[in-house]
């Protein structure tokens, strides 16, 4: 099936020679290295570049179909692509063809492309202190604004609202990254730990080339963090927001966590439940002692045993028992943590874990 590409880093370096080629998820799928476009003189030869599992809608009975998504990009006369590809990451220097194949799917990732970026708006900074925080890094608030204006797509205040982006950025300077980018006071550039660097960067006798590209594929908080923040301090409900069965991944894990059948089915059937998918990130303000979070806007409506305010906190998706962890909620400014940093996290909205 030929289909118009979503918007993707893909679709926007390769301007009019990006190719999607879908077809339903079966033992017999195969997509084909190479894909003849045209007849004659006229044709065009598309190389396939990587190849992805999508959702494709649902079957009758409720179930979700998949496809198998392959991307192509037309060759040029004279130009081998893995050339051009050479020319934004360093992917020649990956140890496996599994590992190619991966890193080669981001450039498919789906989300708003935004162009016009340097390789000066963007710094390597050493791994955040918590151990927990990898793949995640900083952006400055005139970044940030910078980056959200252009999500023309969300209700302007929406964007205004937003403190942390789930992006893919590609340049020659920076390779390819993957992760999450917080708000931080203080900084006017993009800051991102080795975590998020999945492909490393080419070479200046390779490319000269300092030009970045950001695509966004999610922002925080969420459309759904705001209703379940309102829901959790009126207590009510709002529009949209229909009641759900607590998912067995969650079960499971009180389940493991030795807690009693009577509480846990009397807290299934609880018409709010006190518990919410937030985004991870790491701590902006390097002050938070360890083993503790912070939960923006939220902190407020949890209730203390003993003086201490704990919720238990999971990966998603959990895998095994000590996935789950109590944690300490932050509720009062640490002693490392200056009044300025404090004051700051607590005008965030609710949908980050800190």
């Amino acid at each position: 099936q030929d289909k118009k590409p979503q918007e993707c880093f893909l679709t926007s370096h390769f301007k009019g020679r990006a190719l999607c080629l879908e077809e339903p998820l079966a033992k017999t799928s195969s997509i084909k290295a190479h894909y003849e476009h045209g007849e004659g003189q006229h044709g065009q030869r598309f190389t396939l570049v990587s190849v992805k599992v999508e959702n494709d809608g649902y079957h009758f009975w409720g179930g979700q179909k998949q496809c198998l998504r392959g991307a192509y990009v037309a060759e040029l006369p004279g130009r081998e692509l893995t050339e051009e590809l050479e020319e934004i990451a360093n992917f020649a220097a990956l140890k496996s063809a599994r590992k190619v194949a991966s890193r080669m799917q981001l450039l498919q990732s789906p989300g708003t492309v935004l162009e016009g970026f340097r390789a000066a708006d963007l710094e390597k900074i050493p791994e955040p202190l918590s151990k927990d925080s990898g793949g995640c890094g900083f952006i400055g608030p005139e970044l940030l604004q910078r980056l959200t204006a252009q999500l023309t797509q969300l209700p302007r205040q929406r964007r205004q609202q937003t403190t942390s982006l789930q992006v893919r950025i590609f340049g020659p300077r920076v390779g390819v990254l993957k992760g999450v980018l917080t708000l931080k006071h203080g900084i006017q550039t993009i800051q991102y730990p080795a975590s998020m660097e999945k492909v490393g960067p080419v070479g200046p006798s390779r490319s000269p080339a300092d030009w970045i590209t950001v695509v966004v594929c999610k922002v925080f908080p969420s459309e759904p963090s705001f209703k379940i923040a309102t829901m959790l301090k009126t207590g009510v409900r709002p529009k949209g927001l229909p009641w759900k069965k607590l998912s067995s991944m969650l079960e499971q894990l009180l389940k493991s966590l030795e807690v009693p059948a009577e509480e846990l089915m009397r807290y299934t059937k609880e018409p709010i439940r006190k518990e919410a998918f937030l985004v991870g990130v790491a701590d902006p303000t390097g002050g938070l002692p360890e083993d503790s979070i912070f939960l923006p806007g939220l902190q407020e409506h949890l209730t203390a045993c003993e003086g201490i305010t704990e919720v238990l906190v999971t990966r998603c998706p959990c895998v095994q028992p000590s996935d789950g962890k109590r944690l300490r909620v932050v509720t009062e400014r640490p002693v490392a943590m200056s009044p300025v940093d404090w004051q700051a996290l607590n005008q965030r909205p609710p949908g980050d874990l800190i």
